[in-house]
């Protein structure tokens, strides 16, 4: 998740301290993600320095001062290019999953049985433990939370066919001949000045 996009629409309703932003964050997301005060102090630091929001230090009677950030208008823009512009899912290219499947089979440490059986476990485990808060989840009351869960039961069921597809795909890929890296010469390439000298 990105945690500079959701500051930054926070900010958006109003300039808040960091502890406020903190609380909101979590009546926003918080059931979901565990944000620390470190990473927002952190991140509102380098939003700061990417001139996308600003701060002024506000005097309290008891207490320490504090600093109130606010968005800026370059804030503003980054926030628009942020909603405007569809989010890149390139990484599921370099699915963890894939790896780990991809070089069991070069390796023979695990067999493809046991990493696949292992695997399809753990997403039934996760599939009904997040079944159940969906049972358990009010649409009514809490449709954010209702739309969060769908998404998680949708992926973890696509995970399942796909590793269900890699099973009946398993002597296909045990018979696959996976190419040798070609071999590149050592040492220092031959300087142009080596090659004129040599064809005279």
């Amino acid at each position: 998740m990105s945690v500079k996009h959701a500051l930054l629409s926070l900010l958006y309703h109003r300039p808040c301290h960091g502890y406020e932003l903190r609380e909101r964050f979590e009546i926003s997301l918080g059931q979901h993600w565990d944000l620390n005060p470190g990473q927002i102090y952190l991140t509102l630091e380098r939003l700061e320095r990417e001139g996308l929001v600003n701060h002024e230090v506000v005097a309290q009677d008891t207490g320490p001062d504090k600093k109130v950030y606010r968005l800026t208008p370059q804030g503003e823009q980054e926030l628009q290019r942020w909603f405007t512009h569809p989010i890149d899912r390139g990484e599921r290219l370099r699915d963890e999953l894939y790896v780990k499947l991809i070089m069991g089979l070069l390796t023979s440490v695990t067999p493809a049985e046991e990493i696949i059986a292992a695997q399809r476990q753990g997403l039934l485990r996760e599939l009904h433990r997040v079944t159940l808060q969906r049972a358990q989840c009010d649409w009514r009351q809490d449709t954010p939370t209702l739309l969060l869960l769908d998404s998680a039961i949708l992926h973890l069921e696509a995970d399942l066919y796909w590793l269900s597809l890699y099973e009946t795909r398993l002597n296909a890929l045990k018979a696959h001949t996976w190419p040798e890296p070609h071999p590149r010469p050592r040492g220092r390439p031959p300087r142009s000045a080596d090659i004129k000298q040599g064809e005279s």
